[in-house]
């Protein structure tokens, strides 16, 4: 890990010592997320897998409960020369970083790869990089609401490896030959391979299919156990005012259920449809509406259910956002489905939980 550090930190050293600075451009970016979390969820406090307060289950984003934090606090660096090679590496810190990525690890590291260009509106890049996969960002910046949907939440977040990427503004698609499709590292004896394909009709329409499909069991080849992760996004800006946006993912793992004492693969599905409307020039509401069904383990929440999230956003500035969100998250507590993963106030087990959030994020890109 350190060995790649420094080779991508002599790159980009390298590459402003050896070239002019008509030729260099030189990007810095910074950004940071605070909020405060609230739900009616009475789970009994106890120690946290990753903090001393309570932290909420499923959820990535505003993640501790009546505790005010920091979801992220980045610092990141581009480098474009002439272009024809360019470079990127994110350092990021918070409560999404420490749940979602692996910090102990990697030192910080958000993104770092470096990129060539083979031909016009071909890319190369290899290193570390955020998913291709799904219509919610990773950042909240990037997104209409802070909370992930929980479709969303099942998908991965990022990835290492060697990818080509293709965009010439209305065709877009994507290779990417990968360490797994779950994390940085390699776990076992296999790579993953991704893809994504993608067309722009501007703001009529946009559409995108991407996904993966590899080994992701550790161990040996003896272990091996196809897993493969399919998604479909589609958004449109129909007025200057109205956009929407809407998914359907779908996933399967090899021999990963069991039923009448046979193994079958465990499917997942799931779905989310999203508005947006810009109330006035600095304020926008949005509401989403998300399905899931992982009944049968495969991102080992054994259940189906759905939720429903309104959040109002205020724009002060171009570079920062205030919003106020409510996520109510109902999970199906039939004999199918483990439904009932909450507490209610006397302290039994319910199936629902009603959340309110609160962010100040302020960036500079």
């Amino acid at each position: 890990m350190k060995s790649f550090l420094y080779i991508i930190l002599f790159v980009v050293f390298s590459i402003a010592v050896y070239t002019s600075d008509n030729d260099l451009e030189v990007k810095i970016g910074a950004y940071v997320d605070t909020y405060i979390a609230t739900d009616n969820d009475n789970e009994p406090d106890g120690d946290s897998e990753y903090f001393d307060h309570f932290a909420r289950k499923y959820s990535v984003n505003d993640l501790q409960k009546n505790n005010f934090s920091i979801n992220i606090a980045q610092v990141s660096a581009s480098i474009d020369y002439n272009n024809f090679i360019r470079s990127v590496i994110t350092l990021h810190y918070g409560d999404m970083p420490t749940v979602a990525f692996n910090t102990e690890n990697l030192f910080g590291i958000q993104e770092a790869y470096v990129g060539i260009k083979v031909i016009d509106n071909l890319w190369v890049d290899a290193g570390y990089f955020l998913t291709h996969i799904g219509s919610e960002a990773v950042l909240p910046k990037d997104n209409w609401l802070t909370s992930h949907s929980m479709v969303t939440y099942v998908e991965p977040f990022y990835h290492a490896g060697v990818r080509a990427l293709y965009d010439n503004g209305i065709l877009s698609a994507g290779l990417h030959f990968l360490n797994s499709g779950v994390g940085y590292f390699e776990n076992n004896d296999n790579k993953t391979l991704g893809y994504n394909l993608g067309y722009s009709a501007g703001d009529i329409f946009t559409i995108n299919l991407a996904g993966m499909i590899g080994n992701e069991i550790p161990g040996g080849s003896i272990n091996a156990k196809t897993n493969m992760y399919n998604n479909l996004s589609l958004e449109s800006h129909p007025t200057d005012k109205l956009a929407f946006k809407a998914q359907f993912d779908y996933a399967s793992l090899e021999d990963g259920y069991m039923q009448d004492r046979e193994l079958e693969s465990a499917t997942y599905m799931g779905f989310v449809v999203q508005g947006r409307y810009q109330i006035l020039e600095k304020f926008a509401a949005t509401a989403r509406f998300a399905y899931f069904d992982d009944t049968k383990g495969y991102a080992s929440i054994y259940a189906s259910g759905m939720g429903i999230t309104a959040g109002v956003e205020y724009k002060p500035t171009d570079f920062s956002y205030l919003r106020l969100e409510g996520r109510m998250l109902n999970f199906d507590d039939s004999d199918e489905s483990a439904g009932n993963q909450f507490h209610d106030a006397d302290g039994e087990l319910t199936n629902t939980r009603m959340e309110l959030m609160i962010n100040f994020g302020v960036y500079l890109d």
